[in-house]
């Protein structure tokens, strides 16, 4: 069990300081959910991509000298802010495997844990490898249809300036929608106590549907989001393995050697 947080904001001008605010403690309590490693990326109203990971629980991690400097950029130019605390399933944990994961134009954060995930990348990770596949296909439709697991995914993508929502049945996502901020998480009454005690007011959370694409166009992010697009789950074909006995070696078996995988990490992309 991961937990997601995301915020945007609807001003011209970046994030307001109670907004940051909103962010930081999103993340301080979206700990519960996941205190393996704690990770964020921001969206500039240019489409930049700054992100920010490291192997620590939430309340270290926003104490971070570093994560102060990755706040103070969102101040003029920050559009949307997006948080991930990690419960380790898949992959050691480790800065590298912490979320978000970068692959060519496409920054991601998943919760959830899938039943395979080598037929979309070989990776360590089965988070590193829906964002790999994800960057490779035009439509993303054609990979969320053949995830083989639990899921709920936020991600970017650079080149086409689209902020995308999607989940299945296996993994919960709420929307809160304000006049000054959206807010997009794991837990309904989390969003809605955070945004509650910094303005006061009641604003009831509602669910993403399951198997639906949510796309925001970024330059019209604070609108809501652009359209929706149902898919439906594809059958994934499951290899036979045949085996054979051996005959050799008086009727020991032969012990296979196996390839190392290359696995496969993303480093910090800063889109200029």
């Amino acid at each position: 069990m991961c937990g997601l947080f995301c915020i945007i904001s609807k001003s011209e001008y970046g994030f307001s300081d109670k907004q940051i605010n909103i962010f930081t403690q999103g993340l301080f309590a979206d700990t519960l959910r996941g205190e393996d490693s704690t990770g964020a990326f921001s969206v500039t109203k240019s489409g930049n991509v700054h992100t920010i990971k490291d192997a620590v629980p939430g309340h270290a991690f926003i104490k971070n000298k570093n994560f102060d400097d990755f706040l103070k950029d969102q101040y003029l130019y920050g559009k949307i802010l997006v948080g991930h605390n990690r419960s380790a399933t898949r992959g050691v944990k480790t800065d590298k495997n912490a979320h978000p994961f970068i692959s060519g134009n496409t920054v991601l954060v998943h919760n959830g844990t899938l039943l395979s995930h080598h037929h979309l990348a070989n990776t360590n990770t089965d988070s590193e490898a829906i964002c790999i596949a994800l960057d490779k296909k035009e439509n993303p439709i054609d990979i969320l249809s053949e995830l083989d697991g639990a899921f709920a995914l936020i991600w970017y993508n650079a080149k086409t300036k689209q902020f995308h929502v999607s989940r299945n049945n296996q993994r919960p996502l709420w929307f809160l929608e304000t006049e000054h901020y959206d807010l997009i998480g794991s837990e309904a009454k989390l969003l809605e106590w955070i945004s509650w005690r910094n303005s006061g007011k009641n604003v009831e959370a509602r669910y993403f549907e399951e198997n639906m694409l949510y796309t925001w166009e970024l330059d019209k992010v604070q609108d809501g989001f652009e359209h929706t697009t149902k898919y439906e789950k594809k059958k994934i074909q499951t290899p036979i393995i045949i085996k054979q006995k051996n005959t050799k070696n008086n009727g020991k078996k032969k012990k296979n050697k196996t390839k190392k995988r290359c696995n496969l990490f993303s480093e910090n992309i800063y889109k200029r």
